[in-house]
C-alpha cells in the first residue's frame, strides 16, 4: 500500500487506504480482516462498522459469502438524498454484523 490513512472524529474512526494497482495483491483480504477486527473491538454505543468495497470486480462480497441486492454505484447514484436510514438499506449485513457496502460489480 502506497498510503494508510486514520483518522478520528465526532462519529467514529475512517480508515482508508490508496496504492497502486501492481500493489494491491492481498489488499481485499486485509480489509476485510480489518473491519471484521474493528467490528468485533466496538463498543456497543459506538457507530457501526461499514465495509465499503471500491474495487472493480467487489470481491469483498465474496471473502463474506454475501450477495449484495446494492452496491457502491447505487450508493452514488442516491448520495444526494443519503442518510443513515438509506445507507442501512444499501448495504448487507454479515453473520458478525458488519455491513458491507459492495463493490460496483460483484465476482
Amino acid at each position: 500500500m502506497d498510503s494508510l490513512r486514520l483518522a478520528k472524529g465526532d462519529r467514529g474512526i475512517a480508515l482508508s487506504t490508496a496504492g497502486h494497482d501492481h500493489v494491491r495483491r492481498g489488499a481485499t483480504t486485509v480489509a476485510v480482516n480489518l473491519a471484521l477486527a474493528m467490528h468485533a473491538l466496538r463498543r456497543q454505543d459506538d457507530e457501526p462498522v461499514v465495509l465499503v468495497d471500491a474495487a472493480p470486480l467487489g470481491h469483498a462480497a465474496l471473502h463474506l459469502n454475501l450477495k449484495p441486492m446494492f452496491n457502491l454505484v447505487d450508493l452514488l447514484a442516491n448520495a444526494s438524498r443519503l442518510d443513515a436510514v438509506m445507507l442501512s438499506s444499501l448495504t448487507a449485513r454479515h453473520d458478525s454484523g458488519l455491513d458491507l457496502m459492495g463493490g460496483p460489480a460483484q465476482p
